[in-house]
């Protein structure tokens, strides 16, 4: 299936998001871009070594095994 993609503007950051199979994406890059324009992967980086995002990601494959 076709993705679609479509801008959104938030607080003067341009934003692009997607939808696939019924499912919405939006472009963390893009977000990544209004903290460090020139290097945004080191923003991402950062935000994946949080407490937050490990224990999504424990949570997430706890839930995954279960469904098989």
């Amino acid at each position: 299936m076709k993705q679609k993609n479509r801008k959104i503007k938030v607080k003067g950051i341009e934003i692009i998001t997607f939808r696939r199979n019924d499912s919405d994406y939006i472009s963390l890059t893009d977000i990544a871009k209004s903290k460090n324009q020139a290097e945004p992967r080191f923003v991402i980086q950062n935000w994946m070594k949080t407490r937050y995002m490990v224990e999504f990601f424990g949570n997430l494959g706890t839930a995954l095994q279960q469904e098989f």
